[in-house]
């Protein structure tokens, strides 16, 4: 059985992914970092990538914070929310909210995203040479099993 800070964690992580999701649409529409199309084909300014991630890095660093200093005063909680949102958002689950939350299909290859360590590497042991709406769902799935089972453990064992 699942204990309730460990849904909570879970809760707050894909909240905080989803988070992250808006704020690459707001990019996408700012276009400070190029046009909606480059940037939806993975083609941005340079020194996009930088800036997006350590702001999202921040981010999840403060609501990790703020998520042991009022609301669990436990520290293996407070590291959960950080790993499972960071997890999260390298296996993919932004990426699918991003099209979601646009109203659009994921389309069926993503080359871009064979940047992404994690997602790329489940795209290579299924035998594709790019990144495939496939490939990007199975990346998912299989970074949301494996941060949930990381995630109890912290929870249940520290």
């Amino acid at each position: 059985m699942v204990n309730k800070n460990l849904k909570k964690i879970i809760f707050i992580a894909i909240v905080i992914v989803a988070l992250i999701a808006i704020f690459d649409i707001i990019a996408l529409n700012s276009g400070v970092f190029g046009s909606p199309e480059d940037y939806t084909q993975g083609n941005y300014t340079d020194g996009w990538w930088t800036v997006f991630f350590q702001y999202n890095i921040l981010v999840i660093a403060m609501i990790s914070i703020i998520y042991y200093f009022c609301i669990s005063k436990d520290i293996s909680e407070s590291i959960s929310v950080f790993i499972l949102s960071v997890g999260l958002w390298f296996g993919g689950l932004t990426d699918v909210f991003y099209f979601w939350m646009q109203f659009e299909k994921v389309p069926e290859t993503l080359p871009w995203l064979m940047n992404s360590p994690f997602i790329s590497r489940v795209s290579t042991l299924l035998g594709e040479t790019t990144v495939t709406s496939t490939t990007l769902f199975t990346s998912v799935i299989i970074s949301g099993v494996l941060l949930f089972l990381l995630s109890k453990f912290l929870v249940e064992k520290f």
